[in-house]
């Protein structure tokens, strides 16, 4: 596998109230949405037999992929790589960022939360989710062969660990990518795989 694709799901009522929306938190994208026309443009300059897509097993990754499968005419099934989803939350899953920031002050804004160890709550670790995230692309390279594209219909966080995955070695930079700007919903994020 040369190229990854990584698209962050459609937008849920998660997304829009500013929710930690977790890995162990299973809900759907809002009704009525449509791709962009420069989403889809990127998707259409690869061959549709060079694709094979990847959700994680959540609702709002599953839903995604059904609708991005019919746009492109993809009528294999696709893959399912449930370590691709988000961080898990444990008690926090599901709070609104106001929430998060009255138990943890120091949160200036949502990506702050990855600076945040909280195991007595439930909060996966930066380190468990990262390795869990690295197992995943070992499972596409396994999947996918060369010279297929994978598309990983996944989540934000998942998305910026992968790219902190392929893109770094040391803990503390890819912890800084963990923070860095969160994708767009819809947002297409390409990588080279096997290159460091």
């Amino acid at each position: 596998m040369g190229i990854l694709l990584a698209i962050r799901h459609l937008e849920t009522q998660d997304n829009r109230e500013q929710r930690f929306s977790s890995g162990d938190r299973d809900v759907s994208i809002l009704p009525g949405q449509h791709f962009a026309g420069n989403m889809m443009a990127t998707l259409r300059k690869f061959r549709k037999e060079e694709l094979i897509i990847v959700h994680t097993g959540l609702r709002r990754s599953i839903e995604t992929t059904v609708l991005l499968m019919r746009l492109l005419g993809y009528l294999r099934n696709p893959l399912v790589v449930s370590q691709f989803r988000e961080r898990f939350g444990g008690e926090l899953a599901g709070l609104r960022f106001s929430e998060l920031q009255q138990l943890f002050p120091e949160l200036r804004s949502p990506n702050q939360l990855w600076g945040i160890e909280a195991p007595e709550m439930g909060l996966e670790s930066v380190a468990t989710f990262l390795a869990r995230i690295e197992e995943g692309i070992t499972q596409v390279a396994r999947l996918v062969p060369a010279p297929c594209i994978a598309i990983v219909v996944a989540h934000a966080g998942s998305i910026k660990g992968i790219k902190a995955v392929l893109t770094e070695k040391e803990v503390d930079t890819r912890k800084q990518i963990l923070c860095e700007s969160t994708p767009q919903n819809q947002e297409v994020v390409q990588f080279q795989c096997g290159r460091r």
